[in-house]
């Protein structure tokens, strides 16, 4: 496990109201003993660097078991709603942004719990190891429906997949 610091965020503008949001939700994790990894495109930025695909949420794994105790504590929250998915996942929003929490045991096992820890803005990130996030991408691609809607978002997973390999 390395860690370094995550300085490129800095030139994004536009990530700087959902890292607010997110700190707001680590909070509760602090509170609860709660370790997330970041997975997704924030972890995919992280080893890449390409700004040409936008930063538009966080997602994040953690233990199903932690879900009814992170919904308690998000219920005590002004201004932040979530809906609960039957995918293993629950949604939280702030002002049109939005920060997934996934069931680590339904989208990561049996791939290995690692990640790196970088900081950025004094904040600590523990982001998925790129050969997990490669597999996880993978398996994306290979379970998504094929459905005319789907099209673009097939496009920037295969995209992702192709620049995380080259590393």
């Amino acid at each position: 496990m390395k860690s370094n610091t995550f300085d490129e965020l800095e030139k994004i503008d536009s990530t700087k109201p959902l890292f607010c949001f997110y700190k707001k939700i680590y909070k509760i994790f602090d509170k609860l003993n709660i370790e997330p990894i970041v997975y997704g495109g924030l972890a995919y930025f992280y080893y890449t660097k390409d700004e040409t695909i936008p930063i538009k949420d966080i997602d994040l794994l953690v233990p199903k078991s932690d879900f009814i105790r992170i919904q308690e504590m998000l219920d005590s929250l002004k201004n932040i709603t979530y809906k609960v998915m039957p995918w293993h996942s629950i949604e939280i929003f702030e002002n049109g942004m939005k920060i997934d929490i996934d069931s680590i045991e339904h989208f990561l096992d049996p791939r290995p719990r690692e990640f790196n820890k970088a900081t950025f803005d004094n904040f600590c990130f523990n982001f998925l190891n790129r050969d997990s996030l490669v597999s996880v991408y993978e398996e994306a691609l290979l379970n998504m429906p094929k459905e005319l809607k789907l099209i673009e978002k097939r496009k920037k997973y295969q995209k992702k997949l192709e620049n995380l390999k080259k590393l």
